[in-house]
């Protein structure tokens, strides 16, 4: 990156190095260059079977892993391939290629070992082999783009949103896209030619070993040596900061910017922060501090993915957009009160930054006065046909006036109307992520939504202390009829496959301990019997 000058910050902070279709990566499954050469050798030199399904298996990793871009394969296997489902990303299944390649490539070490000649014998076969892996690199170092393209539209879109989010000038843009195509090709010719380097010392190492044999540990140390480097160089990419010193996970890894100090201030128990200043979905940063509508996890609830996917993006994005040169406190406002989604999920505050004159990024709170809070009574419910029409309803609705069910849940409020009460109220006492306690107040029975997200598989709501039901309301959230009067309504998180497992768990405990125990007691009974005999 030291050839761009002006944009090097950007192009260098906010702009990943990968460019391919995989939709997120934070790192490759990276088995080394050699062992690339070795495994690929193997296939020409080991006379071993195994080495057939080494390779089939390797295939089938590397195919699997494509996904959508291998779309009818990777489809049969998720279909009809039980538990391949389970998996959260396609690229997991490159572990079985991280075991398979360096077993093959570990057999063709031995081969050679055993008869230094069949490189001789089978020269041709060798060629090819380096050809196939390290020819392929110096291609890739000629002509960098053949295999990959930085310069695609969907790059170049990517590259333009990632700009707009920081709120670079239109202006800049061009300049800044070819910024980043010039760094990323240098980066593929950079490892291209490291690639080949490594490939051709290992080659040259086993040709040589092939004319004149030493000792097999020197070329296993030599081997391993360079396999050392090859790994290590691309491992500290990962694992050590930009002066090759180590990071240590610290518990004050994240530092709170003004806007968190202001926001912390707050001492509501239960709220939501949207932080503008970072990608929603992929930052951990925001959750340090509050309780973020965003994040990243492996295994988030699909529903709300949906939810995700469908509207609340484009309400965060139809906020960030708001944001413009001339945007006034009321002009935010009347935005983020358009926007259902936001409000509805209890998002009391926004995180923004500007850049001032030393571009440092000045981060500042503003706080969202259309949240619905914790929980309230809605004037109406709108029964939808199924779970793909509440989605579309949810998309623009007023969540604190109605509440959108499936219709699967009709027969919870089959009836009922709720009947305005200017007075009534439902407000939240006390917060533990496993324990929600409210109270309530109205004259006549009401429809209460809570701003928390519905899932049956273990909460269970109570009453007065008697166990209640509640349903699903605007595809994510719960609802439930509270009675007339004043109550106390519990939400406590009581799966019952959890203790059922704590009971398994301690029979199985127990019964290891007998088997440790049964085992001594047996080993001291033999011993004690065959003493006498050997005296």
């Amino acid at each position: 990156l030291d050839a761009i000058d002006s944009n090097q910050e950007f192009v260098g902070n906010y702009v990943t190095a990968y460019f391919g279709k995989q939709g997120g990566t934070a790192g490759p499954v990276y088995v080394g260059a050699i062992i690339c050469f070795l495994f690929v050798l193997g296939i020409f030199l080991v006379k071993d079977n195994l080495k057939w399904w080494l390779l089939a298996a390797t295939v089938v990793s590397v195919f699997l892993s494509w996904g959508s871009n291998f779309a009818g394969f990777s489809h049969f296997f998720f279909n009809y391939f039980p538990g391949y489902n389970k998996f959260r990303a396609v690229s997991m299944i490159l572990v079985i290629a991280e075991l398979t390649m360096p077993i093959l490539a570990m057999l063709t070490i031995r081969e050679i070992v055993k008869d230094p000649g069949i490189i001789k014998a089978k020269i041709k076969l060798f060629y090819l082999a380096f050809a196939l892996t390290g020819g392929l690199s110096l291609i890739t170092w000629l002509m960098p783009t053949t295999f990959s393209d930085p310069a695609t539209d969907e790059n170049r879109a990517d590259v333009t949103q990632t700009m707009e989010n920081r709120g670079i000038d239109k202006s800049k843009q061009d300049a800044i896209i070819g910024d980043v195509e010039q760094a990323r090709i240098a980066i593929v010719k950079s490892d291209a030619m490291r690639s080949f380097l490594f490939i051709l010392l290992a080659a040259g190492l086993l040709f040589v070993y092939s004319r004149k044999p030493f000792s097999m540990p020197i070329l296993a140390g030599a081997l391993g040596v360079l396999m050392l480097i090859d790994m290590y160089g691309v491992a500290s990419r990962y694992l050590s900061d930009t002066k090759g010193n180590y990071q240590e996970v610290k518990t004050n890894s994240f530092q709170p910017t003004a806007a968190d100090i202001e926001i912390r201030k707050d001492k509501d128990p239960d709220y939501r922060v949207l932080n503008l200043t970072v990608n929603t979905w992929a930052d951990g940063s925001t959750s340090y501090f509050h309780k973020s509508i965003g994040g990243y996890h492996g295994a988030k609830l699909k529903r709300i993915q949906e939810l995700y996917d469908s509207s609340l993006t484009y309400d965060i994005r139809r906020v960030g957009n708001s944001f413009g040169q001339n945007a006034t406190d009321s002009s935010i406002q009347a935005t983020l009160a358009r926007q259902s989604n936001i409000d509805m999920l209890n998002v009391k505050y926004l995180i923004n930054g500007y850049y001032d004159e030393k571009r440092n990024v000045v981060y500042y709170p503003i706080e969202n006065r259309s949240a619905c809070g914790h929980a309230w009574f809605v004037r109406e419910s709108k029964i939808v046909d199924d779970a793909d029409a509440e989605l579309a309803a949810v998309r623009n609705f007023a969540p604190l006036k109605t509440a959108i069910i499936d219709k699967k849940f009709e027969s919870q409020i089959s009836g009922f109307k709720p009947i305005y009460d200017s007075a009534a109220y439902i407000k939240l006492l006390s917060y533990e992520p496993n324990d929600l306690k409210y109270e309530s107040s109205a004259s006549s029975d009401q429809l209460a939504v809570f701003s928390e997200i519905y899932y049956d598989k273990g909460w269970n709501v109570y009453v007065d202390g008697k166990l209640s039901t509640y349903m699903r309301a605007d595809y994510v959230l719960r609802a439930m009829k509270v009675p007339a009067g004043k109550h106390q309504i519990e939400f406590k998180f009581e799966p019952s496959f959890y203790y059922t497992g704590e009971k398994i768990a301690l029979v199985g405990s127990l019964l290891l301990f007998l088997f440790i125990g049964g085992g001594i007691y047996m080993d001291r009974k033999e011993r004690k019997a065959a003493s006498p005999k050997a005296a």
